[in-house]
């Protein structure tokens, strides 16, 4: 149900503001400043924030203060529970929201937790035997495993190592105490025998056949059976916990390790009854002040994911006993999150033809499977028990994302996962249009290699971005607890590796604060309604790795046209070696089929096999949640569950769209019974043809089932809401160019009216009613978007001329008559350089006197003008990265965004001008220039830190002020008098 209020348009709620990860060095933190950070947050128009207290970023020389250490380290101490409950009184006193981490640090982690309640893991040895009769085989132990495993990792080869391991785990003396064999089994050699590795990743698959299971023939440390002619490998392994800690957790016991929690074993809610339900505050501030505990993404590492009682689950979910064929889901590197980010290809250490991918699907769903009934499903019983939701990232290894993503009260996704592509972000979206979420979530701003450099600009495209994925709520990474004991700029977990510096010490505090204002207005437009969706794409991806050609604008920090190196880049790199993996090339698959859509003016979202079993077909539409879609697309999947496969039959039958892009299923992914169903499958869809991936559209179109939004522009993306009798349609730019563009927003009806998040004013446009819906024509400047609210009853127009700069933005002009500007200006950084020149505009990175400056400098000149009389205003083109004017003492106001344009109000006049621009840009500069980096964790490799884009870059020009000149014919004269475009 729509709850949409013009007024709370005007002013947002303060629920509707964006949040922020609140970075706490550990506990050595002081009340005072606490509270005095929470007043920050209310006076910068944050929502509230959410505690993360790890100790991660504090300098190691203060770690090495044993004093420190015990303040660092007081997690789940008296201490924190007083200081959080501080803290939550202070909020509910402002209205605020505080969100809680289910630990300290990630993954799931305490001193609480015993070794044995640990994230747990398997090893496999094998030895080779000759068969012909009966041999007696003695196994190797846990002591020949251990010895074999370190000469293992002593030869591996350079550079294709990897560590998915935390520190405790190369313990030999506790891996010997806990390892136990729990299987037996043996294949025939076909080809060469492949030794096992353990500890890299090779590009050798042993190939096997005619598996066995042998743990009932084993007896003293022994196996004994008849083996048949041919050369025989013996599998042997050993599960149990691998001793995996979070190396940032602040610990409530110092000389305890604290163990990551087995997220496959149940055990989640008596941990959520020690770690926040301890603090007492269920009836005081849960529900309201306390909102919701928070579990960051799943970066479980471990070399192959284990258990206990995972056979008798295996056999209950899939229905075969897995020990025979246990050696066919060892992947080397495929269950660490440090593999899977390096873009190196992880096949599998051995094979079975036919068999071992179907085998290798099973265990991974099992995981899911598992995953999700004891843990997510715990996760959201705690929550319901304590009136607090739980938010929840749903991705870092094998799971259903979607169905994880349902499984939460709000389901949150991230800018840095996934390569930040609006596809990834979608998976949250989708889940919460699929299962009734009212709120989706991201964790925002954040880009490895570009701490320092979030603007107000990248603010705004990074929340475009995400509005049309779906989410509707950011949560900024992050706001550092400001530590007076650090140099600046004091507490940073991230610094020289990611995130935002969003705190008081950033040189843009108050325009963070003001763009926190106008991404409010955003955010309460997309949590009113509904998403309206036709198009759904199936997803049935146990993970989601981005491939590396899945970059778009924004996905590594890079913002084309604003950044010095604007080429598009992808999230992590390529950190290791090797071809893309299958995965990545399906990851690719989807990325391609979100822009093929995008570009011909469709929006989409996913479905998951759950969804669409339990969907509903009503009145021509599939009905799942708050989904309506109208057509299905499967993209390119070449194997399908038998029952999804029956799901879409009936639909065509019923004559319900499913387009098949690039191939029809032919294959079903599971190994029980999997001939049988292939039968069935092909008689399903016998006769059914697939369409190229270009001509998605074209079969949509064929289908009925238009796109929304027409243009001529592939750049346009948009999303739709339901505002009960209205629409809400939310339109941007992907492109850096600038474009004046007529859309067709098909299906709208009634009237429109732009919703100008910047000021809050309603305008009337200029539109046409037409057959198909409604045609307007919109600037589009650099990354520009607009709300546009179309139907029957909509609000009074209140005037305001964001629209007319917009169009003005997008036009020429002449260049304002100002060779040389007196630059001067007070350095951030303390040791940089100050700012005191004269110079034309450019950017300050490329002047040697300007090149270390951060924080506000001055431009002032003087200029002559004896124009014709009209309505202007002054275009700065680019800048870095905030600006406000004064002419002739006249304040003409504020740019956080592109475009830096200003209404000159009257201002100018014949004769001389004195002009004064006042420009912001960010810390970013100054660190480099000081070597404030020096000592600093460097992600994504060495280099020289790259300097960002900073002050006016111009062109400088005047343009004259006024709204396009077409007017369609049925334009309404009265809406004609709402509008003022010089106001």
């Amino acid at each position: 149900m729509a709850d949409f209020d013009i007024k709370k348009f005007v002013n947002p709620p303060k629920s509707a503001r964006p949040m922020a990860r609140w970075w706490w060095p550990g506990l050595d933190v002081d009340k005072d400043e606490l509270l005095r950070e929470v007043a920050d947050m209310d006076e910068a128009n944050f929502a509230g924030g959410e505690i993360q207290a790890f100790t991660d970023g504090v300098p190691m020389e203060m770690k090495a203060d044993p004093e420190v250490q015990k303040r660092i380290n007081r997690y789940r101490t008296d201490y924190y529970f007083q200081v959080v409950t501080a803290v939550l009184e202070e909020m509910k006193k402002r209205g605020l929201i505080l969100d809680l981490t289910a630990c300290s640090g990630w993954p799931t982690n305490g001193t609480d937790v015993p070794l044995e309640k640990g994230q747990k893991h398997m090893y496999m040895m094998s030895l080779e035997v000759e068969g012909g009769g009966e041999r007696t085989v003695k196994l190797p132990g846990v002591d020949e495993l251990l010895a074999y495993r370190a000469e293992e990792k002593a030869r591996a080869p350079r550079g294709g190592g990897f560590s998915p391991f935390g520190p405790a785990a190369d313990d030999t003396e506790m891996l010997r105490a806990n390892l136990k064999v729990v299987g037996v089994s043996a294949a025939r050699i076909v080809g060469d025998k492949v030794d096992v590795v353990m500890t890299h990743i090779t590009d050798k698959t042993g190939m096997l056949e005619k598996p066995v299971d042998l743990w009932d023939r084993v007896a003293n440390g022994c196996v004994t059976w008849n083996f048949p002619e041919g050369k025989w490998q013996v599998f042997v392994y050993f599960a149990g916990p691998n001793g995996n800690t979070s190396h940032m957790a602040s610990r409530e016991e110092m000389d305890k390790p604290n163990y990551i929690l087995d997220h496959f074993a149940g055990g989640i809610y008596e941990y959520l009854d020690r770690h926040i339900g301890k603090g007492g505050w269920k009836d005081e501030y849960a529900g309201e002040t306390l909102r919701a505990f928070f579990t960051d993404s799943f970066e479980l590492s471990s070399p192959w994911t284990w258990t206990d009682n995972f056979f008798e689950e295996f056999e209950r979910r899939r229905g075969y006993d897995l020990r025979p064929y246990l050696m066919c889901t060892s992947v080397p590197g495929c269950d660490s999150m440090f593999v899977k980010m390096s873009g190196v290809e992880t096949p599998p250490m051995y094979d079975i033809e036919g068999v071992g991918d179907r085998i290798r699907h099973d265990y991974q769903l099992t995981i899911a499977d598992i995953f999700d009934d004891y843990f997510m499903g715990e996760l959201k019983k705690w929550g319901d028990d304590n009136k607090m939701l739980n938010r929840v990232q749903c991705y870092g290894h094998s799971m259903d994302n979607i169905k994880a993503f349902g499984r939460t009260h709000i389901p949150e996704t991230e800018q840095l996962a996934g390569n930040g592509t609006i596809d990834f972000m979608k998976q949250a979206g989708s889940a919460a249009l699929l299962y009734g979420k009212k709120l989706a979530t991201a964790e925002s701003l954040v880009w490895i290699r570009h701490d320092y450099m979030t603007t107000p600009t990248k603010m705004k495209v990074a929340a475009d971005r995400l509005f049309v994925s779906g989410v509707n709520q950011l949560i900024y990474h992050g706001m550092p607890y400001r530590h007076s004991g650090m140099a600046f700029p004091h507490f940073y977990p991230f610094h020289g590796a990611f995130g935002s510096f969003m705190c008081r010490d950033n040189t843009l505090w108050k325009a963070i604060g003001q763009m926190n204002g106008r991404i409010a207005r955003g955010q309460y437009l997309m949590q009113a309604g509904p998403v309206e969706c036709d198009v759904a794409v199936f997803c049935q991806k146990l993970d989601y790795v981005a491939g590396s050609e899945a970059v778009e604008e924004l996905t590594a920090g890079v913002l084309p046209g604003f950044d010095r190196n604007g080429e598009l880049s992808s999230g992590h790199g390529n950190i290791g070696s090797g071809q893309i993996s299958l995965e990545q090339q399906r990851g690719n698959r989807d990325f391609h089929m979100s822009h093929v859509l995008m570009e011909a003016g469709y929006d989409y979202f996913h479905i998951n096999e759950e969804c669409l079993l339990a969907a509903e077909l009503i009145g021509g539409c599939l009905m799942c949640g708050d989904a309506k879609f109208r057509a299905i697309i499967i993209n390119g999947e070449e194997k399908i569950g038998i029952e999804a496969a029956y799901r879409l039959r009936s639909l065509m039958d019923a004559g319900f769209p499913v387009i098949f892009v690039d191939c029809v299923p032919a294959r079903v992914p599971g190994f029980l019974n999997y001939e049988k169903q292939e039968a069935e499958l092909a008689k399903l869809f016998d006769g059914v043809e697939a369409v190229a991936m270009a001509d998605a559209p074209a079969a949509l179109a064929a289908a009925e089932v238009l796109a929304n939004v027409e243009c001529s522009l592939k750049c346009i993306q948009h999303i739709r809401r339901s505002l009960g009798e209205n629409t809400l349609w939310f339109v941007r730019s992907s492109d850096y160019a600038s474009h004046v563009e007529k859309l067709l927003l098909r299906g709208a009806a009634g009237g429109a009216r732009i919703l100008d998040t910047q000021t809050g004013d309603v305008i009337a446009p200029e539109y046409d009613v037409t057959a198909d819906g409604i045609s307007i024509e919109l600037p589009f400047a650099a990354y520009g978007s607009w709300f546009i609210l179309t139907g029957e009853a909509l609000p009074e127009a209140t005037g305001g001329n964001g629209l007319a700069l917009a169009f003005a933005a997008c036009g020429a002009g002449d260049e304002l008559p100002v060779e040389k500007w007196l630059i001067s200006g007070k350095n951030a950084v303390e040791g940089g350089q100050d700012a005191e020149c004269i110079a034309a505009a450019g950017d300050w990175a490329d002047n040697k006197k300007l090149a270390g400056f951060s924080g506000e400098a001055v431009y002032s000149a003087m200029f002559e003008w004896n124009g014709i009389d009209g309505s202007y205003a002054i275009d700065l083109g680019k800048v870095g990265d905030c600006a406000e004017i004064k002419l002739n003492g006249v304040e003409l106001g504020a740019a956080l965004t592109a475009p830096f344009i200003f209404d000159v109000k009257g201002a100018l006049k014949r004769g001389t001008n004195e002009i004064e621009i006042r420009v912001t840009n960010t810390l970013r500069n100054a660190l480099v220039a000081t070597d404030a980096f020096k000592g600093g964790r460097i992600i994504g490799g060495p280099g020289p830190r790259e300097l960002a884009m900073s002050g006016i870059c111009g062109p400088v020009t005047l343009k004259k002020l006024g709204y396009p000149h077409w007017r369609p014919a049925r334009y309404s004269a009265a809406a004609a008098s709402d509008i003022d475009c010089n106001k």
